[in-house]
């Protein structure tokens, strides 16, 4: 199982992948939504962890373009804004799940579960 996580927060990435990792997935980052769409264009990916607002182009605008080459990977925003507005943006691009940081591990597995992802049993 690969994963992409796209934050522009070195710490989030740490984090998210950390859990990902103990969760059985090889991880690729990116750090902004066009380098997360050219690594979702050069590889395939079971699962997308986004933030929704980075610097040249946000998860949101990542999304829709993924959505728009007929991908159904799961994709799961993290984002610092609990603000509905935001999570509506990213349900109509085409996000699956949503987590508000700080994402614990706990509940970043829980989604993981709800999305039918497999995982090692030692997650």
């Amino acid at each position: 199982m690969r994963a992409l996580v796209v934050d522009d927060s070195a710490v989030i990435v740490a984090q998210i992948s950390h859990v990902l990792l103990e969760a059985g997935f090889d991880v690729v980052a990116a750090v902004d939504g066009a380098e997360g769409f050219t690594a979702f264009e050069r590889d395939e990916f079971d699962l997308i962890v986004t933030d929704i607002t980075m610097p040249i182009c946000d998860g949101i605008a990542m999304t829709e373009k993924i959505r728009q080459s007929g991908s159904r990977v799961p994709i799961v925003f993290v984002t610092a804004a609990d603000d509905w507005d935001y999570v509506d943006r990213a349900r109509n691009a085409g996000a699956d799940s949503y987590l508000i940081k700080p994402v614990e591990s706990a509940q970043l597995r829980r989604r993981l579960a709800e999305l039918r992802l497999p995982m090692h049993a030692s997650a």
